[in-house]
């Protein structure tokens, strides 16, 4: 009996908050994505032809570490001119999903988007961490 009380304790401690909270993904955007030119009909976004990247951000929160209201996201962008951007993600409910969009002009002006990592925080405490693959953490050196 007590084998099994510290067997089902230890597996309580153990279980915290799982990982793979986040999902994260990046696509191209443009005008040929939209339903409307694939079957014909009219669309006023087919008359301004766009493009860019997008940034998806899911998140599923488990219950043990949600606290309605202290929970955050950090999304940071290094651009392709290496322009570092943080966007600020406020989490309202355990489930959901971001979008992150760099369309037309600022897709040229800061050259698309090179590299991305998204950083989930509870009651600022560090959950989860998501990174893009080629992500590396900015490093400045000062001239000496």
């Amino acid at each position: 009996m007590i084998v099994r009380l510290v067997f089902l304790a230890s597996l309580f401690l153990l279980a915290g908050c799982k990982r793979d909270s986040i999902y994260v993904r990046s696509e191209y955007i443009n005008h040929n994505r939209l339903a409307s030119v694939h079957v014909g009909t009219p669309d006023y976004h087919k008359a301004e032809p766009f493009y860019g990247k997008q940034i998806i951000v899911r998140w599923n929160i488990p219950a043990n570490c949600y606290t309605p209201g202290h929970c955050t996201m950090m999304l940071s962008v290094l651009s392709g001119d290496y322009t570092q951007i943080k966007v600020p993600i406020t989490i309202d409910c355990q489930r959901g999903t971001y979008i992150y969009r760099m369309m037309n002009c600022d897709y040229t002006q800061y050259q698309g988007i090179l590299t991305y990592k998204v950083e989930l925080f509870c009651d600022d405490t560090l959950i989860e961490q998501w990174t893009h693959h080629t992500w590396a953490d900015w490093i400045d050196i000062e001239p000496s």
